[in-house]
C-alpha cells in the first residue's frame, strides 16, 4: 500500500501507461489517498512508474514513484 505525498493542493496525475510526453490524465488524486501497487515499475520519460488501484473504486493508473510513499503498517 502507498500513500500519495508532496502535491498539496495540486493534486496528484495518475495517468493512462507510463509517462508524460502524449499520455492522459486518467484521474486525479488528493494527498493522502492510499492505493495498492499493481505492477511496476516502469520505466517513462526519466520516471519510475507505479500501476496503483484504489480499492473500493476500480479506479486505477500509473503515478510517478516521487509522489509515493510506501504505507507502514505497525
Amino acid at each position: 500500500t502507498v500513500m500519495v505525498v508532496d502535491v498539496g493542493d495540486q493534486q496528484l496525475n495518475v495517468r493512462e501507461r507510463p509517462g508524460i510526453v502524449d499520455v492522459e490524465i486518467a484521474f486525479r488524486a488528493p494527498e493522502g489517498t492510499q492505493f495498492v501497487v499493481g505492477d511496476g515499475p516502469s520505466q517513462g520519460d526519466g520516471l519510475t512508474w507505479w500501476r496503483i488501484d484504489e480499492p473500493g473504486t476500480g479506479r486505477s493508473g500509473w503515478a510517478a514513484s516521487n509522489y509515493l510513499q510506501p504505507v507502514v503498517t505497525p
